[in-house]
C-alpha cells in the first residue's frame, strides 16, 4: 500500500531529515522547503518593513548557490510578498572548480570576484566587475602555502578568509544584510571544525541563521534548515559533499556517506543550544572591540581563537600572513 502525503493525503515518496516517519507528495514536499526558507528569514526579523530591501548575496557558482536564488525568485508570491533589491556576487577562490554551471539571463547575471581581493588595501578603489581589477601583490593560493600542512588550520583559514571578504564587500557596496547559502551539511561542519579548532565560542556566530558579530552588516543563512537532500530535489543536481580535508569534515562525509543522515541535524541541535558568552569588560563597552580578522568581541588586535590560529604559523611565514592583511603585528616567539 502506497503512503500518503503527510499534507494532503496523495501518494508521497518524499521525507524530511526532521520527520523521516512522515512522507510528503511533489507539491507539498517542494512547499515544506520554501516554508523552511521563508521561515528562516522571517526568524531574523530584518525583513518585515513595506519597502524593499537591499541585500548582498555572497555565493559561489554551485548547486547550493542555485538553490538559493532559485527559493528567492520562488517562494514568495502577492500573498507572501518579499521585497529585496538583491546585488549578486560569485567568489572564486583563484581557479578552483566549480560544481556546477549556473543558468542565469542576462538581466541578473551576477557578477564575479576573486576572493583574492580580500587582501586590496583599498577595497573603494577597485571597480567589482570581472576582468576588471588585478590581483593584490598576496593572492589566495600564495597565503595558503604560508601555513603549515595541516588541512584543519587550511580549512579555518578558508572560513575566516571567506568572512573577513563578505564584510568588506558588504561596506565596499554599503549594504548591511548579506545572505549565504551555507545549509545544513555545511553548517553541521564548520561546527564541528571550530569545536576541533578549540573555537567552540563562535559556534553561535557562524553556524546560526542571523549572524550579528559586525557592528554594521548582518549575515543572514536561509538555508541553514536546508539539507543536500532538499537541494537536489530544487536544482535536479547533487550538491558536492565534499566539506574540506580536515579530519572533522571527513567524519561528517563518511557517517553521512554510510547511512546516518541525522548526524547533520543532531549537530546543528547541539549548535543552536550553545549561547555566545560576551566578557563582562568588552560588553559594558560603548563601542566594544572586536577582532579584525573575524570580528568577534576581543579586547584589541586579534581574539583568541585568531591569536591561537596564527601562532601556529611559523614566525617568519606569519610576518607575511599578516602582511597581506596589511598588519604588522608581530612578536618575536
Amino acid at each position: 500500500m502506497a503512503r500518503q502525503c503527510i499534507k494532503c493525503q496523495k501518494p508521497g515518496e518524499y521525507t524530511s531529515l526532521e520527520t523521516t516517519k512522515a512522507v510528503f507528495c511533489y507539491e507539498c514536499y517542494l512547499e515544506s522547503i520554501k516554508q523552511k526558507f521563508r521561515a528562516a528569514l522571517s526568524k531574523t526579523k530584518l525583513f518585515k518593513q513595506s519597502e524593499p530591501i537591499d541585500v548582498l548575496v555572497v555565493a559561489q557558482k554551485d548547486v547550493r548557490s542555485e538553490a538559493l536564488i532559485k527559493l528567492m525568485k520562488e517562494s514568495y508570491d502577492e500573498r507572501k510578498k518579499l521585497k529585496l533589491n538583491a546585488r549578486i556576487f560569485y567568489v572564486n577562490f583563484s581557479g578552483e572548480s566549480d560544481d556546477c554551471s549556473i543558468d542565469e539571463t542576462d538581466e541578473d547575471k551576477p557578477d564575479t570576484v576573486d576572493i583574492s581581493l580580500a587582501f586590496c588595501r583599498n577595497l573603494n578603489s577597485v571597480h567589482l566587475m570581472t576582468g576588471s581589477f588585478q590581483i593584490p601583490k598576496f593572492d589566495y593560493f600564495y597565503v595558503r602555502r604560508l601555513l603549515p600542512d595541516n588541512a584543519a588550520l587550511k580549512d579555518e583559514f578558508k572560513r575566516l578568509l571567506m568572512d573577513y571578504f563578505v564584510y568588506r564587500l558588504a561596506e565596499r557596496l554599503g549594504i548591511s544584510t548579506v545572505l549565504t547559502a551555507e545549509n545544513a551539511e555545511t553548517l553541521a561542519q564548520k561546527t564541528l571544525n571550530a569545536t576541533c579548532m578549540g573555537r567552540a565560542d563562535s559556534i553561535p556566530h557562524v553556524t546560526n541563521v542571523l549572524d550579528q558579530r559586525h557592528p554594521s552588516v548582518n549575515i543572514v543563512r536561509p538555508l541553514r534548515n536546508i539539507t543536500n537532500t532538499e537541494i537536489a530535489f530544487l536544482t535536479s543536481k547533487a550538491p558536492s559533499t565534499t566539506y574540506g580535508n580536515s579530519v572533522s569534515s571527513k567524519f561528517l562525509e563518511n557517517v553521512t556517506a554510510n547511512g546516518y543522515p541525522g548526524t547533520v541535524s543532531t549537530v546543528l541541535s547541539v549548535a543552536s543550544k550553545i549561547q555566545a558568552v560576551v566578557d563582562e569588560e568588552i560588553g559594558k563597552s560603548s563601542s566594544p572591540l572586536r577582532c579584525w580578522l573575524c570580528q568577534m568581541p576581543s579586547k584589541g588586535g586579534l581574539c583568541q581563537g585568531c591569536t591561537n590560529f596564527t601562532s601556529q604559523i611559523p614566525f617568519r611565514q606569519r610576518q607575511d600572513f599578516l602582511e597581506a592583511f596589511d598588519r604588522g603585528e608581530v612578536v618575536d616567539d
